[in-house]
């Protein structure tokens, strides 16, 4: 599920802004555990953050740019795979930087609000395809969307997608929650 940053706790919106996180939303992924191993890339590295809830506490773990280092065996986020259990009152956040700052936010489920995984049963199975098809490029959708006109029109009234005065148009929170679990094939 996706959430509005500005809506998390101030703890995990702290630890977000430690590491240059400045989107309106985030991923929302509820796991019982969970590893600090957060590959990086070519001209990226990874981060893990560990939040306590409760103090407000957060500490930072940084990967190597580029993915693992031969010289630093011993990095957390680069070589340990190994899962931990998230308890109640932590928070882990993984992501990677360089080319930007993207962030994932993993929850136990008991620090969870049950009524936000609720998912909106009120669109037919055509709608939800159509949000479906907004995880691909532009490019790639248009195709998809040419005799759906009129539904899309449906979901931008309803909220689901945004359309800007030039017409690019792309998935709103709501949107982005509705399409999670849609696969289009």
């Amino acid at each position: 599920m996706y959430i509005a940053t500005n809506l998390l706790p101030e703890s995990i919106q702290t630890a977000l802004k430690s590491v240059s996180y400045n989107k309106k939303d985030i991923q929302v992924l509820i796991k019982e555990q969970e590893s600090l191993f957060c590959c990086g890339g070519d001209g990226m590295r990874g981060f893990s953050i560990l939040v306590n809830l409760s103090t407000n506490e957060s500490q930072v773990m940084y990967g190597s740019w580029g993915g693992a280092n031969p010289f630093n065996p011993t990095n957390q986020v680069d070589l340990n795979d190994r899962l931990y259990t998230i308890p109640e009152n932590g928070a882990v956040i993984k992501g990677h930087e360089g080319n930007g700052v993207f962030a994932t936010v993993i929850l136990s489920p008991k620090n969870i609000v049950n009524n936000l995984l609720i998912e909106d049963s009120s669109l037919s199975k055509d709608e939800k395809m159509v949000l479906g098809y907004f995880k691909y490029k532009s490019s790639y959708r248009k195709p998809l969307l040419e005799n759906k006109i009129e539904l899309v029109n449906k979901l931008i009234d309803a909220g689901y997608i945004s359309k800007n005065k030039a017409g690019a148009m792309s998935l709103t929170l709501k949107g982005k929650n509705a399409a999670e679990n849609v696969r289009v094939y």
